[in-house]
C-alpha cells in the first residue's frame, strides 16, 4: 500500500472532490457491530464508570452543583476558568430531569457517547477521502479506544472536551456530508465544540484560508459555514476569556528549568505513549538524560514524517498537541514541578498521544524503507502502553446512593457536602431546598448487635489545599473497618457526628492483618468541613456496614471532641 492517509490539499481542510455518498464505506451492519464492539471495549476499561457511577472533579464540583444549587438556565452560560462550558452545563440540566440518585450515570453515560464518537466517525464514509482503506481506519479506531495515558479523560464530562475537540477536528478534515440528517448532526456537534472549552481558539488558524475567502468574495459552502461556527465561536470564548480573573492571577509556585521541561515533555508524550502510565511509573527515576533526548528526538523525527508526506488530520493533531502543551505550562493551574511524574496531567498531552499513535499507524500502513520502524513501535506501544494502561484503576467508593439519602433526610435550608473523585478533590456542596425529609439511611439496614473489629482516628490536619482556590478547614476521619462475623471487608462506613451522619468513602487501597487474616482495600476516610458541624463539644462514633451491604453493627463507643482541639 503506496499511501493510507490522504495528502494535504492548498489547506488544512480541504476535503477529496468526491462526496461522501458516493465514497465506499462499512454496510451499515459492519458498522453496528464495529460499534457494538467499539462501546464494550470502552465499557471494559473501567466498568464502574457505568455500573458503579460516581461524579468526577468539577462534574460533581462545578457542573452538577451549580444546575441543582442554582438552576440550569441560570448557570448554562456561566463561564468558569476562562471559557464557556456548553456541554457539561446541558449534561447537568439534563441530570435535574431524573432522580438525583441517576446524576452520575446520566453525566458518565453522556461523557461515554462523546469519548466513543470520534472512534465511530472514523469508520464512517465521511473518512474514507482520509484514510480510504477501512481496515485501517477500524485499526485507528480500536488505537483510539484503547488509547493509553488516557484515565484522566475517561468517561467524564470535566475533560470530555478533549474528545470533543477530536471529533471536530474530523469533522473539519472530512469530506463534506451529502445527507441533511448527517450535515445537521456535525453542525450541532461542532457548535458544541465551538461553546466548550477553548479549543475553538485554537482552531481558528485550521479554518482561516476558508474565512480569507469569505472575505475575499469566495462562494459560501458547506466548509465555510463549518468555519464560520469555529470562528464564531473562538470570539465568545476570547471574550470570556478576557474577562476572566484567572489570566490576571498569580502563578503557582515553582518552576521548571529548560532541561526539566524538556524531561516533561519526552515522558508525557513518547515514553507515556509507548509504555504506558502504569509502565513509566516504574522506571523513570532511574532513566537518564539521553533517554528523554531520544524521547524528544523520536517526536521530532515523527512530526517531521507527518510534514514531509503532509498527512493532514496528522499536520491538524500535530498542531493541536503543540499548542494545548504550550499553553498548559504558560497557564499552569498547579505547580509545574508535579509534571516530573508520569501520573500529573496527562489530559495536556491528550493530544499529543494520539498523535504518536496515528503517525506511528501511518508508518505501518506507508510503503517504504521506513515501514519495518512504524510496524515494530507500533506493536511496542500494543504491546508495552495499551497493555499498561487498558484497565483504569477502581475509584474508592464515595456511597453516592448513601450520601443522597442522607441529604434528602436534612431539614430545608442547610447545606451538605459529598465527596467526588479523586479525593484529594474539593467536595460538592448541594443546597437543601425542599422541606420534605426523607428517612434516615440507616432506617433500611438490619442492627446488628455485635461491633465489628474496627479502628478509627480523628487527624488534625493543617488547613487542607484541595486546590489552589480553595483552602479550608477539614475535620480528617479515617481508618479501616471490615465485617468481623463474615470475616470479609464491610459494606461500607458511616460516621456520626453528634446526631448527622457522613458516608465515608470507602475502599481505599491497602492490606491489614486482623487475627492472622488478611484484608485488602478496606479503608475509609472523609473530610468533613468543621463549617457543618460547629464550633465546640461533639460526639463521634462509627457505624460499619455488613460485607452485603443489609446490615449495620452497633455504633463504636462514642468519643468526646471539640473543633477546638484540632483548630484552635
Amino acid at each position: 500500500m503506496d499511501q493510507t492517509l490522504t495528502r494535504a490539499g492548498d489547506t488544512a481542510i480541504d476535503a477529496a472532490a468526491a462526496p461522501a455518498a458516493q465514497l465506499p464505506g462499512a454496510s451499515r451492519p459492519l458498522y453496528l457491530l464495529w460499534g457494538a464492539l467499539l462501546g464494550a471495549l470502552l465499557f471494559a476499561r473501567h466498568p464502574d464508570s457505568l455500573l458503579h457511577p460516581q461524579f468526577w472533579a468539577e462534574d460533581g464540583t462545578l457542573f452538577f452543583q451549580g444546575a441543582f444549587n442554582e438552576g440550569f438556565w441560570r448557570t448554562l452560560l456561566q463561564p468558569a476558568a476562562g471559557y464557556l462550558h456548553t456541554l457539561p452545563r446541558l449534561a447537568a440540566g439534563i441530570s435535574l430531569l431524573f432522580p438525583l440518585e441517576q446524576a452520575p450515570l446520566v453525566f458518565n453515560l453522556v461523557a461515554f457517547s462523546v469519548q466513543l464518537a470520534p472512534a465511530l466517525y472514523l469508520l464512517s464514509p465521511r473518512m474514507d477521502a482520509i484514510i480510504p482503506a477501512l481496515a485501517a481506519r477500524a485499526l485507528a479506531a480500536l488505537l483510539l479506544v484503547a488509547l493509553p495515558a488516557s484515565s484522566e479523560t475517561h468517561v467524564n464530562m470535566t475533560n470530555a472536551h478533549w474528545h470533543l475537540a477530536l471529533l471536530a477536528v474530523f469533522i473539519l478534515v472530512a469530506a463534506p456530508a451529502a445527507g441533511r440528517g448527517v450535515r445537521a448532526l456535525e453542525t450541532g456537534a461542532l457548535i458544541l465544540f465551538a461553546l466548550t472549552g477553548p479549543f475553538s481558539l485554537l482552531c481558528v488558524p485550521i479554518v482561516a484560508p476558508r474565512l480569507i475567502g469569505l472575505f475575499q468574495g469566495a462562494a459560501r459552502g458547506r466548509r465555510e459555514h463549518l468555519a464560520l461556527i469555529v470562528a464564531a465561536g473562538a470570539l465568545i470564548q476570547a471574550a470570556c476569556a478576557l474577562t476572566s480573573a484567572r489570566l490576571g492571577g498569580a502563578a503557582p509556585a515553582g518552576a521548571l528549568t529548560p532541561a526539566a521541561l524538556a524531561s516533561v515533555v519526552s515522558m508525557h508524550t513518547f515514553f507515556n505513549a509507548i509504555f504506558g502510565i502504569n509502565g513509566v511509573s516504574g522506571f523513570y527515576p532511574s532513566l537518564p538524560p539521553a533517554a528523554y533526548r531520544f524521547g524528544l528526538a523520536a517526536i521530532c523525527f515523527l512530526f517531521a514524517v507527518v510534514i514531509r508526506d503532509r498527512v493532514r488530520p496528522l499536520l491538524v493533531l500535530g498542531y493541536l498537541a503543540a499548542l494545548s502543551i504550550a499553553l498548559s505550562f504558560a497557564f499552569p493551574l498547579n505547580d509545574p514541578r508535579l509534571w516530573l511524574h508520569p501520573l500529573a496531567g496527562p489530559r495536556y498531552f491528550f493530544f499529543a498521544i494520539v498523535f504518536i499513535y496515528g503517525s506511528l499507524l501511518h508508518l505501518a500502513l506507508k510503503g517504504g524503507s521506513l515501514r519495518v520502524l512504524g510496524v515494530a513501535l507500533l506493536a511496542l506501544g500494543v504491546a508495552a502502553g495499551v497493555r499498561a494502561d487498558f484497565f483504569h484503576p477502581r475509584q474508592p467508593d464515595i456511597r453516592w446512593p448513601d450520601n443522597v439519602a442522607v441529604f434528602r433526610s436534612l431539614p430545608a435550608g442547610v447545606d451538605f457536602s459529598i465527596p467526588v473523585t479523586p479525593l484529594f478533590f474539593s467536595s460538592m456542596v448541594l443546597h437543601k431546598s425542599a422541606a420534605e425529609r426523607g428517612p434516615s439511611p440507616l432506617t433500611r439496614l438490619q442492627p446488628i448487635p455485635a461491633t465489628t473489629p474496627a479502628e478509627f482516628a480523628i487527624a488534625r490536619p493543617e488547613r487542607v489545599l484541595l486546590t489552589r482556590m480553595v483552602n479550608d478547614r477539614f475535620l480528617s476521619v479515617s481508618g479501616w473497618a471490615i465485617d468481623g462475623a463474615a470475616r470479609t471487608a464491610a459494606g461500607g462506613v458511616f460516621i456520626r457526628i453528634d446526631e448527622k451522619l457522613f458516608p465515608a468513602a470507602y475502599g481505599l487501597r491497602g492490606r491489614i492483618e486482623v487475627d492472622g487474616r488478611s484484608y485488602a482495600d478496606c479503608g475509609f476516610t472523609r473530610l468533613i468541613p468543621v463549617a457543618e458541624i460547629g464550633p465546640g463539644a461533639h460526639r463521634i462514633s462509627l457505624i460499619a456496614l455488613t460485607g452485603d451491604g443489609t446490615g449495620a453493627f452497633q455504633p463504636t463507643p462514642p468519643r468526646r471532641f471539640a473543633t477546638s482541639d484540632f483548630f484552635p
